[in-house]
């Protein structure tokens, strides 16, 4: 194999970066085959998750875009296939999709009907193209909201494989649009999401009562989510109605043949410069103490997770998050904040690897302002630890200039203004001139760039299927900043983003900063004349680098970069030349508005002939090596990332947190208990969980309640219960009906949840609560209850796993109403309608038992008379009024259903409407109402 090159062209404080081969993988692999020797697979070899290309083929497939199957995943597609009902878990990067095509693919006919839940939108659009060119005669079917009941029932009697989301799909099967007993099997993606009260297991509960042939298939490619709970794999299988758990890590014995036929990977460890090291060693002291401080604040959180590796991880958010939500109202504010500091000090520490010295700087003065403005009291920045984060940051822009050369220069003239009116004043500062540290990265890709593009150069019969080179970023501003390096070089980099540093600083510069920044020891930042006289030296010092941009310009790097796709149209839609280098985020990017990436799909697009990771990846890793044994290519990969830094750490951890998860599941299958009726096959389950349920007769009745003449009994198989389509969102239908009681899906106009016919249900969670009443909207739901119900009901829902309360952490219970504090909105609502009855429930489950606790001795509801209750369309003559103008109508602000048909008796048209003035149209409809409708038709937005 090549040599990965030298790369000592890096900054000058940076030592030159070792180059070699498998030294990361070497010790994983070693790790881990020692960890697994004792469950019967084997071990690792050198490199991390190589396939081998030399066993048994699958059937080769005439396709361009598709990939075909990797052959060592032939045990992997029997076994999923042999097995009826199974939960999969895969390691991540194994090529899950290509696995779903090739099961998905045998049930694209007319005589099988297979439903796929709980796809990501990039997993759907990934599978639903490789199923369409895999089998064009009968392609996958997505099922939408936009498709009407009857447009999705006709999809479904065609059969074959269908995307539907997961709401669409309960809908459809209770009101019996789909064929429940035709359905062959259902595959639900990311199964380890799915709990009791998803979704997912509704629709499983009402396919297991009405089928018990078909099949059932969970597949998952995060084995740490299944594990991060008591019992959470257990309870995952449960709620899937299956039995079987597979497992499918990187060390399984399928995948055993990897020493042959690997991909090379290079290891490029580039050494970090000084200043680097410092900021490191400080964000890590600065880490450790806001762990420290918040274990002392909350001794109960779970000292597994608070550790300095853990913190690396996004996932350490999420499940300290989790701990702290049933508390999170009775935390004091330095508690959250250590919180949120926890959390920027971990970008912090990304961002020193990805970004530019200038980015850097520019983000934590970004975090000072903020913490002067008041936004964000940041106990970090008062620690000693920041002052050396702060100080060597500034050092890898900035630097003083040296004394003998303010020596030299007279103490007036041109050169004295251009530093900022250097004196030979001793107590002045000394002005500053530019530093500018280029990463040390930047060098080393450069050198393995120039280094491939020759390869393909001297030999290019070699690359006529492949001539690309892929670079793998972290993000889309990553991948911005390689592409001005490599086509402009880092001088011209770094300057730009100097500038836009300057522009920054002229903004908060007109803010009114307090006069007093508290440092680490509470003091100033010196004296007022110093800093002014210091800060106007470095805003000289950015006005030079600012015309430097128009003047400067560096020889590109690399002509053959991607460049803007608007500005060069054969770029996008044509043929990339030889030698092109073509850069890739590996992560979502919110604010640019890029996806997620699939990597599969990105490797099939560019089929690259060598790829470069400018940040380790494992699971891109991964989908490369089986990219590689399923077509060859690439024939290299070159990983550069920094010798002893976080981001060698936090791939490392990666590597173990999915080892450890794997190990846990391992012997958790090992010890598990699965009830032998666990699937529903049999019917036993179903049978066994209708009769735990409550009684369904009307307990004794005491005589002295009306003499014991009650004599009323509930309705077999506990009620009705008619149900809002926009309430299947949330998990109440599917624990109502796991109660026994029948749910039946209608669109209604007043009301969540009827009971009875005289029993109405609005439901409202704490953050709609608060939202409706500030809307307003509430006002008008009661309002529409009160006028047809008897029994109305407002239920205000809890989330089990937050706060059991309506206040805020600001909010207290006063004796007068304020009109900003959410409880004294609520209690002028009730007493604008004192017919509402108010519920509590501390959880939907409390919930499903009220509504079947209010169900007793009451008749049913009628789903078509509710659907009608409150839509006056329905008793408008047509003949007396037009039905498109009264439709119109009620869509405007203001307009409600009482004061609709008011406005039709008394105004001709709506022209007649939008001409009245406001004191016609507040007579005619209330001051409120009459305000809205007359700003709507004056606004000129």
């Amino acid at each position: 194999m090549a040599s990965a090159g030298n790369h000592g062209g890096a900054a000058a404080a940076a030592a030159a970066p070792e180059s070699f081969e498998g030294t990361t993988a070497e010790a994983a692999a070693q790790a881990e085959a020692a960890m697994f020797d004792r469950v019967g697979f084997a071990p690792r070899h050198e490199h991390i998750g190589l396939l081998d290309a030399q066993a048994p083929a699958f059937e080769a497939l005439s396709c361009m875009r598709y990939t075909p199957p990797v052959s060592t995943m032939s045990e992997t597609v029997d076994n999923t296939q042999d097995t009826p009902d199974q939960l999969a878990v895969f390691a991540r990067g194994l090529g899950l999709s290509r696995l779903l095509t090739n099961l998905l693919r045998m049930f694209c006919s007319a005589e099988s009907l297979v439903m796929v839940l709980n796809a990501s939108d990039r997993d759907r659009h990934l599978l639903m193209n490789d199923l369409s060119l895999v089998e064009p005669t009968c392609p996958p079917l997505n099922v939408t909201s936009e498709l009407t009941s009857e447009d999705r029932h006709d999809l479904y009697m065609r059969g074959g494989v269908i995307f539907v989301t997961s709401r669409i799909l309960v809908v459809d099967m209770l009101t019996k649009k789909v064929p429940t007993h035709f359905i062959t099997g259902i595959v639900v993606c990311n199964a380890h999401r799915v709990t009791a009260t998803t979704t997912e297991a509704f629709i499983l509960r009402l396919y297991r009562k009405e089928n018990r042939t078909g099949f059932i298939k969970g597949v998952s490619d995060h084995p740490e989510a299944l594990g991060t709970q008591f019992s959470q794999v257990e309870k995952t299988m449960k709620s899937l109605w299956v039995r079987k758990l597979q497992l499918w890590p990187r060390f399984h014995s399928c995948f055993q043949s990897i020493s042959d036929h690997a991909v090379p990977v290079a290891e490029h460890r580039v050494r970090m410069t000084e200043r680097m090291d410092n900021i490191q060693q400080a964000i890590e002291d600065l880490l450790t103490c806001c762990l420290q401080e918040l274990k002392r604040a909350r001794p109960s959180l779970d000292s597994e997770y608070m550790t300095l590796e853990r913190c690396l991880f996004k996932a350490f958010d999420v499940h300290l998050q989790r701990q702290l939500n049933p508390t999170w109202h009775t935390l004091g504010t330095k508690t959250k904040q250590l919180v949120a500091d926890l959390r920027t000090l971990r970008h912090l520490a990304e961002y020193l690897v990805q970004y530019d010295c200038v980015s850097f700087y520019h983000f934590l003065e970004t975090c000072r302002t903020s913490n002067a403005l008041g936004g964000d009291r940041c106990q970090w920045l008062m620690l000693n630890a920041a002052d050396e984060l702060f100080a060597n940051a500034r050092l890898r822009v900035f630097k003083p200039r040296r004394k003998t050369a303010v020596k030299t220069e007279p103490t007036s003239g041109p050169a004295s203004e251009s530093t900022g009116g250097s004196s030979s004043n001793s107590s002045a500062p000394l002005p500053l001139e530019l530093e500018l540290e280029a990463n040390p990265k930047w060098n080393a890709l450069q050198d393995v760039v120039s280094e491939l593009q020759d390869k393909m150069a001297s030999a290019p019969e070699d690359f006529t299927d492949a001539r690309n080179i892929l670079v793998c970023a972290a993000d889309s501003r990553a991948c911005a900043q390689l592409k001005t390096f490599l086509c402009q070089g880092s001088r011209a980099l770094l300057t730009q983003q100097l500038a836009r540093f300057r522009k920054w600083r002229g903004h908060v510069s007109d803010l009114k900063l307090p006069s007093a920044t508290p440092t680490s020891h509470g003091r100033r930042f010196g004296r007022k004349t110093t800093k002014r006289r210091r800060l106007e030296a470095r805003d000289d010092v950015l006005a030079d680098a600012e015309d430097e941009i128009e003047g400067y310009a560096d020889e590109p790097v690399l002509a053959s970069v991607v460049e803007d796709p608007e500005k060069d149209f054969e770029s996008c839609f044509g043929l990339l030349g030889p030698g092109t280098v073509v850069i890739h985020p590996l992560r979502a990017d919110a604010a640019s508005g890029v996806g997620s990436p699939h990597f599969a799909e990105v490797l099939r697009d560019v089929n690259p002939a060598f790829v470069i990771m400018y940040e380790p990846h494992l699971t891109f890793l991964r989908e490369v090596e089986v990219f590689h044994a399923a077509t060859g290519w690439p024939k290299e990969v070159h990983q550069i990332y920094y010798l002893e830094s976080l981001e060698e750490q936090r791939f490392l951890s990666s590597l173990r947190h999915e080892r450890d998860a794997f190990q846990k599941l391992i012997d958790t299958k090992a010890r598990m208990s699965v009830n032998v009726d666990q699937d529903g096959r049999s019917g036993n389950r179903q049978a066994t969980e209708a009769s735990a349920m409550p009684s369904e007769s009307v307990p004794t009745l005491s005589s002295r309640k009306a003499g014991g003449q009650a004599t009323a009994v509930a309705k077999k198989g506990g009620g009705k219960v008619v149900v809002d389509m926009r309430e299947f969102r949330s998990s109440l239908p599917s624990l109502v009906h796991e109660r026994g009681m029948v749910v039946e899906p209608v669109t209604l106009v007043v009301g969540d949840y009827v009971l009875s016919p005289d029993i109405c249900v609005e439901r409202k969670s704490v953050p709609d609560l608060v939202g409706s009443l500030a809307s307003g909207r509430l006002y008008n739901q009661c309002e529409g209850m009160t006028r047809h119900y008897t029994c109305p009901v407002l239920l205000i829902e809890f989330d089990e796993g937050k706060a059991f309360s309506l206040l805020g952490t600001s909010e207290a219970l006063s004796a007068d109403i304020q009109i900003k504090n959410t409880m004294s909105k609520l209690v002028l609502l009730l007493l604008s309608f004192p017919g509402v009855r108010l519920l509590w429930a501390r959880s939907a489950y409390s919930t499903a038992a009220m509504f079947e606790a209010l169900k007793l001795l009451r008749p049913e509801p009628d789903a078509a008379v509710a659907a009608k209750i409150g839509d006056d369309a329905q008793d408008m003559d047509p003949d007396e009024y037009a039905p498109g103008p009264h439709a119109l109508l009620r869509k405007l602000p203001g307009v409600t259903s009482k004061n609709a048909r008011v406005i039709m008796e008394k105004v001709t048209d709506l022209k007649e409407l939008s001409d009245m003035p406001l004191k016609e149209l507040q007579k005619l409809i209330g001051k409120a109402n009459g305000k809205l409708l007359y700003e709507f038709f004056r606004n000129t937005a």
